[in-house]
């Protein structure tokens, strides 16, 4: 079974809440996560601009996790132990 996950972190929320009935046969085998505008804000390539500058983006400054992506890490770590976890993003922007 293949969960592709690439919407808004908020559509993800399902899975902070998982059936403690919820047989392991059932559960996915991957969960495909997109990154940028699902897991953080902002798009990667907007940060070019700090790059000219000649400084790195800081993390939760330049660059900030959606509130509920650790828990939806930690709860497919726990719930889904078996499940693996991946991504997949491209971007068109020079």
């Amino acid at each position: 079974l293949l969960l592709l996950l690439t919407s808004k972190i908020t559509a993800l929320s399902a899975l902070t809440a998982p059936s403690k009935s919820m047989n392991p046969s059932v559960a996915p085998k991957l969960i495909v996560f997109d990154l940028d505008a699902t897991l953080w804000s902002p798009e990667l390539y907007t940060l070019r601009k700090i790059a000219k500058l000649g400084r790195a983006p800081r993390p939760g400054v330049d660059v900030k996790l959606y509130p509920d992506v650790m828990k939806i890490f930690e709860v497919a770590a726990t719930e889904f132990p078996d499940t693996r976890l991946a991504i997949a993003s491209r971007t068109d922007k020079g």
